[in-house]
């Protein structure tokens, strides 16, 4: 079969071709023959057919553009055709074509050697050459730091490496070839002179990818006065991944032409390539080491603040599955479902997403970490990953700023919706097991246990109760001096089966303290309430109903009692009107 070679300025390949004619020109065609696009713009649309001549090994060449000019120079014009020996070559303008036979049967050259330095052969070798010229080395070294300064992955990273090769490497020509789908492609390549060569043997590159050692045709081993006229010597040298597998080869040429008395490649030489070859392979692995950390650096800034996603980047054991004490936060749209109907699809979805971005971003400010988002709500928590001794009075914050959100919220919202948002809040603390429960490729980090559960539930009870946000006795323990806390009510939540005390936090200002008393009256009628003794509850909530100092709480309350007067059928305030009565009518001492 004949292997094709291309070479242009911006264009670089190389193929294999047996049977039928493969046609190229500047534009693409489809046809049953077979195309190869050109990028240089001066050749026609179709400029050049090759066909291979099995019997004869050689190849018939059809001009079908601008004249063709052969190796001899010799031309071919546009509708001429010629059949050529291989190897040979043709050029038009700054496009350069290569044609050679190459053979099915693998090739064993006496002169290829492996630069195997745990091999004591290749020492001796290497001792007994002359080595390079202090000013060679230091020229070497010079040019394999300031390599190292490129950026790995660029084009130009690949480009230097090439012309590394060839200034101060020596060589004439070089390239890095690479596999793609099994097949050998040049991926990039310095051709000073392409007259000089603009193929690779892919014997050698084969073998590269095989031993992951470096060839080279080794000039102790070739006699100067036998070597050919015209000859090319090689030096391929592998670039490896982090598992120490080939994935490219440096491949330099050095030809005869020229009249270049220089015939084959020196050990140290070969070591000098060997040297790019795996500065590439650090830079590659570089790469490799930054996207991952890159990639990486996204999962986490999925669930943490961009400043823990750093900390946890250095450090991932954090991740690792514990028991820890957790503070866990519940929010919920009120009357959300009638809105979406009301509002379609898009508008919902509007609304949504700037309720969530206000929502996270109050989250992420009190160093809280989203667990989940459902629906109309969402989930968070704090102390885990990074520990918090704040952790349930940074909760209590955010959910006091979401609820101040919620004013500039409506203003936006209101005018299109008609009616104002409203959101209820519940926060539990306690023990959890916390770890990452997702994937390798989508985190999912967060707790599990009866805490989380009990600030769902505490959530959807803001909503029966009317008071915004609620918490536990777990998390109002462990409050700090800027909150103020009173019990609410004793709920019996789905899930548990002993009753949940409920807590209202409140900004511990000077207000508060003037409402010390009647959140007191409050208590009272709170534990009249569970003591069953409905009339004296009754009576202190009246009482501060008729000083206009009931608030939800107290509404609540009396919204109970009065359910309860419903389903005992009995008369609470008539029994309270009848001990009054029967106050009044007893003598005064």
């Amino acid at each position: 079969m004949i292997q094709i070679s291309y070479y242009c300025p911006v264009q670089h390949w190389q193929t294999t071709w047996r049977d039928g004619r493969l046609l190229m020109g500047h534009a693409p065609q489809q046809t049953a023959e077979g195309f190869c696009q050109l990028q240089d713009p001066f050749l026609a649309d179709q400029q050049i057919a090759i066909e291979y001549v099995a019997e004869k090994k050689t190849a018939l060449i059809h001009c079908l553009g601008r004249a063709l000019i052969l190796e001899s120079g010799r031309r071919i014009y546009r509708g001429n055709q010629l059949e050529v020996a291989l190897p040979t070559k043709i050029s038009i303008g700054q496009s350069v074509f290569e044609l050679r036979y190459v053979s099915s049967e693998k090739r064993e050259t006496d002169a290829l050697s492996l630069l195997d330095y745990d091999h004591p052969e290749a020492l001796s070798r290497l001792e007994k050459q002359r080595a390079p010229s202090t000013n060679q080395l230091r020229l070497w070294f010079e040019a394999i730091t300031d390599f190292q300064k490129t950026v790995a992955g660029t084009q130009e990273f690949f480009l230097n490496a090439a012309k590394c090769v060839i200034d101060p490497g020596g060589m004439d020509v070089a390239m890095v070839v690479q596999k793609h789908d099994g097949r050998l492609e040049i991926s990039s390549s310095y051709v000073p002179c392409p007259e000089m060569g603009i193929s690779f043997d892919a014997s050698i590159v084969e073998r590269v990818f095989e031993t992951g050692k470096t060839c080279f045709h080794d000039a102790s081993k070739i006699e100067k006065s036998k070597a050919p006229e015209h000859g090319e010597f090689v030096v391929a040298a592998p670039v490896v991944d982090h598992s120490n597998q080939v994935t490219a080869v440096i491949y330099g040429i050095r030809s005869t032409r020229r009249a270049n008395n220089r015939v084959g490649i020196r050990a140290m030489e070969a070591h000098f390539v060997h040297l790019i070859a795996e500065s590439v392979s650090a830079g590659l692995s570089r790469l490799e080491s930054e996207s991952k950390a890159a990639q990486n650096r996204a999962l986490l800034e999925q669930a943490f603040a961009p400043s823990v996603a750093k900390i946890l980047q250095r450090d991932p054991g954090i991740l690792e599955a514990q028991d820890r004490l957790v503070t866990v936060l519940f929010a919920d749209i009120r009357g959300f479902s009638s809105i979406a109907e009301e509002q379609g699809t898009r508008v919902t979805y509007q609304l949504l997403a700037d309720l969530m971005d206000c929502f996270t971003d109050i989250i992420v400010k009190h160093d809280g970490v989203i667990l989940d988002y459902y629906g109309d709500g969402f989930s968070a928590f704090w102390n885990a990953p990074m520990e918090n001794q704040r952790h349930a009075t940074l909760a209590c914050d955010a959910g006091f700023e979401m609820l101040a959100e919620m004013w500039p919220i409506n203003e936006r919202w209101n005018t299109r919706l008609g009616k104002n948002l409203a959101i209820g809040v519940g926060v539990s603390s306690g023990l959890a097991q916390v770890g990452n429960s997702g994937s390798r490729k989508r985190l999912k980090y967060g707790p599990r246990g009866s805490v989380v559960n009990l600030a769902s539930r505490i959530e959807q009870e803001t909503k029966r109760i009317g008071i915004p946000i609620l918490i536990s006795k777990a998390t109002a323990d462990l409050l700090d001096d800027s909150y103020h806390v009173r019990r609410v009510f004793k709920s019996q939540v789905k899930g548990f089966a002993q009753g949940i005390d409920l807590y209202q936090p409140t900004s511990a200002d000077n207000s508060v303290r003037r409402e010390e008393r009647r959140f007191a009256s409050y208590e009272k009628a709170l534990e009249a309430f569970e003591a069953q003794d409905f009339v004296v509850a009754l009576q202190i909530l009246l009482e501060l109903e008729s000083r206009n100092q009931i608030d939800r709480a107290g509404e609540f309350l009396l919204q109970e009692i009065s359910r309860i007067q419903t389903e005992t059928n009995t008369s609470i305030k008539a029994q309270l009107q009848e001990n009054r009565q029967s106050d009044r009518a007893k003598p005064r001492d």
